[in-house]
């Protein structure tokens, strides 16, 4: 999603516009960038909030979202910025589905499964997923230090001592997983117990 935001302003920067056609896409810009934080659900101390308020609020301002997209005037833009508002379109009618005919906040319990082991093959998580979703392979998780420790020493694997050392060193207790890093966790966020 953020490369989509990414490639748009890339985008005005780099393209030639029909006269007043600039400022209408820079328009859809904004309008991307606004829908991606209005599609997100509210979160209340770290949790989204799936309630019925909550969709209800997704609900009234959705059609603003519409409104301001019928505005955009898109006449001679070039074919790719048309499949941009094409898609930022797309997305709003599938959030208008899933409000009125899907709800799966209330009907698929796999909603809320919200960590994941492995990277999917798809861009996104498969299926729907609750937001924010924890992505376990953006991690480093491995602690071969400690376990080549434990083996030099001669001292058997002690899943008691490792967590002694797991809570020492403020790394996360997954040893056994070898993933390679995708992002800092600094750049996700991601506080050390320590700090």
């Amino acid at each position: 999603m953020r490369s989509l935001l990414a490639f748009l302003s890339f985008w005005l920067a780099a393209c030639p516009f029909p006269a007043g056609a600039a400022g209408d896409y820079a328009e859809l810009a904004r309008l991307a960038n606004d829908w991606r934080h209005f599609e997100q659900p509210t979160m209340n101390h770290c949790v989204p909030d799936y309630g019925a308020s909550a969709m209800a609020a997704k609900a009234d301002g959705l059609p603003a979202y519409r409104a301001r997209l019928r505005a955009i005037d898109s006449q001679g833009w070039s074919a790719a910025q048309k499949v941009d508002r094409r898609l930022i379109e797309a997305e709003m009618n599938g959030l208008d589905f899933d409000l009125r005919v899907r709800r799966p906040w209330a009907r698929d319990p796999s909603l809320y499964a919200t960590v994941f082991g492995e990277r999917s093959d798809v861009p996104q998580h498969e299926g729907v997923t609750a937001a924010p979703s924890i992505d376990l392979f953006a991690y480093d998780v491995r602690q071969p230090d400690y376990s080549r420790q434990q083996e030099a020493a001669g001292k058997p694997f002690n899943l008691a001592d490792f967590f002694a050392h797991m809570n020492e060193s403020g790394t996360i207790p997954f040893s056994l997983i070898e993933t390679e890093m995708v992002d800092s966790p600094m750049q996700i966020g991601y506080r050390s117990p320590q700090e």
